[in-house]
């Protein structure tokens, strides 16, 4: 609390100080940008599950805090990229993932229009990150616009898990068709309109192919549930399946030819399937010692869509044309 009301009156005298300047000339205030890059990658590793396994059998509760360490830890060594009007800037990340930048042009008072012109900047975060599973580096880059109208902290929520979902649209003879809109809606136990679906469009290629990228995947216990035979769905706000929908001229898309797919890629599954069987095994060993032990199990038919990675690959969507669907 003392350390927000520091920078409350931080920001309040620099604000006074610079607005003592001449009010019948040009003014320029400057402020500054301070923010943080920031891993929100679920951290699924052997200490989580060994965790898991201790909150499971009652010798250890994981808290809140405990558990902020596996969802989240700063992204030191990061190139953070100012774009201004008239400035470029460049910095790094300290260990705690912090970054900053002093002292920009933020409001200018123009004596000319008697107006206020406020300056716009574009701070973007460069992350390179490697696929445990695919084996691939690829180098991500995070993108905040900010008006500097005051000092501002901004925040880079990077996630390594987003998932990719990769297919093809044709029509009933297998010839690619281009240009058509994709759209890809997660599907949402929404009672009453409070929650919005996580939405992704894009077009396809000259080939066909398209790609929906950047979804939030499930969570483990949630997916964990559904191996097991529950609903992912079941709470009010959840999303699980991915929906698939492809609008191009002259075509329709028949309600058998929409993918209803569960977003589980890899990766996710790998976790998952281990944390269901933390709790599988637990469960086994409250039974009947002199009962036969029970190997692993999940529910059969899943429908879990191929993937590699955080990819996950669907098979074609075949369109029909409207003339020969009206005719049928």
């Amino acid at each position: 609390m003392k350390t927000c009301i520091l920078a409350v009156l931080t920001l309040l005298a620099a604000f006074t100080m610079n607005s003592t300047l001449n009010a019948d000339s040009n003014s320029t205030y400057n402020f500054d940008i301070q923010g943080t890059v920031i891993d929100a990658t679920p951290l699924y590793n052997d200490e989580f599950f060994d965790l898991l396994k201790k909150h499971a059998e009652g010798t250890f509760k994981i808290d809140p805090n405990h558990a902020k360490q596996f969802l989240s830890e700063p992204l030191p060594g990061i190139v953070v990229t100012l774009q201004g009007k008239s400035a470029v800037m460049q910095t790094i990340t300290d260990a705690e993932g912090k970054f900053e930048f002093k002292n920009l042009p933020g409001v200018t008072k123009d004596t000319a229009i008697k107006k206020f012109r406020t300056e716009k900047y574009e701070i973007s975060a460069q992350i390179p990150i490697e696929s445990e599973i695919a084996g691939d580096t690829n180098t991500v880059i995070l993108k905040q616009s900010v008006i500097l109208n005051e000092n501002k902290n901004i925040k880079f929520d990077f996630r390594s898990d987003l998932i990719t979902v990769k297919g093809k649209i044709t029509d009933a003879n297998g010839n690619p068709i281009a240009d058509a809109l994709i759209i890809g809606q997660m599907e949402i136990n929404d009672l009453g309109s409070m929650f919005r679906p996580q939405v992704v469009k894009t077009t396809s290629a000259n080939d066909g192919s398209y790609e929906l990228k950047g979804f939030i995947p499930p969570g483990i216990r949630q997916t964990a549930g559904y191996l097991n035979g529950g609903n992912p769905q079941a709470n009010e706000g959840s999303s699980f399946f991915l929906v698939i929908v492809a609008d191009a001229n002259a075509f329709i898309q028949p309600k058998e030819n929409i993918p209803r797919i569960p977003l589980v890629s890899e990766e996710l599954l790998i976790a998952a399937r281990r944390y269901h069987k933390v709790l599988y095994d637990y469960v086994c060993s409250l039974q009947d010692p002199n009962r036969p032990a029970k190997n692993y199990e999940e529910k059969p038919n899943l429908n879990l869509p191929p993937s590699v990675g955080n990819t996950i690959n669907v098979p074609d969507i075949v369109l029909i044309r409207a003339h020969s669907f009206q005719e049928e």
